[in-house]
């Protein structure tokens, strides 16, 4: 018998979008190491152990990190315990002694409505931004959201009000009050209060402020109010 088995419950929020990935995609990067089986809702929650701990969970729960189930199987094999019933989901001992309990966790959280999707964003976004700055990222605002698709470069620079989405890089720079989707940038770059899209800015450049870059190739200084796109161009 293994030692440990997750189901994971398919829902209709699963694949909706969060910083950058699908919902689905946190929970199963977090427990990949881990024997699962992703069920319908229609689940039949009397099946035979497959495990000595069942874990069944939902691919809505992003927050989910392998430490929770982790501390779940400390607590049951360290207390005896049979069922460990969450806000969602449960888990299930082979071997314990009878004993139902319940854990209220905030990583058991679905996504799954207004309320919850907002204290799932803010934790994801916290973690990510946590992330960055354990690698070496200077982060100066608490306004900065960043997608977990992102690659910061140590030593780079983040302030003011800037959203860093896609699969964006971002080098040793400055990127101030800005927008970034799906760009590249090299390093000693100072980009301030602009929107960068689907661009590649090599080392050294200065970008605006107030300035709009839209699918180029950027290899020299684009000053205040500049707008260059390639689509427009192409008109």
């Amino acid at each position: 018998m293994l030692k440990e088995f997750v189901y994971l419950i398919e829902t209709e929020t699963s694949k909706d979008m969060l910083l950058g990935k699908r919902t689905r995609e946190y929970i199963l990067r977090e427990l990949e190491k881990y024997p699962i089986e992703i069920v319908g809702s229609d689940f039949n929650n009397s099946l035979d152990p497959v495990a000595e701990i069942t874990y069944v969970l939902y691919l809505d729960m992003p927050l989910v990190k392998k430490e929770t189930l982790e501390y779940v199987r400390g607590q049951m094999t360290g207390k005896g315990i049979n069922r460990l019933n969450f806000s969602n989901g449960y888990a299930v001992s082979h071997s314990g002694e009878g004993r139902n309990y319940f854990l209220t966790l905030d990583e058991f959280l679905r996504a799954d409505n207004a309320k919850n999707r907002y204290k799932v964003y803010d934790e994801l976004r916290r973690r990510i931004i946590d992330r960055h700055l354990f690698n070496g990222v200077n982060i100066g605002s608490p306004a900065v959201e960043i997608d977990d698709t992102v690659i910061i470069k140590s030593g780079a620079k983040i302030e003011g009000n800037t959203a860093i989405k896609g699969n964006s890089y971002i080098g040793k720079s400055l990127i101030r009050s800005s927008n970034v989707f799906n760009s590249v940038i090299g390093d000693d770059v100072n980009i301030e209060n602009s929107y960068i899209k689907n661009t590649n800015i090599a080392d050294g450049i200065t970008v605006g402020p107030f300035s709009v870059i839209e699918s180029e190739e950027i290899k020299s200084d684009v000053f205040a109010h500049g707008y260059i796109s390639r689509q427009r161009q192409r008109e």
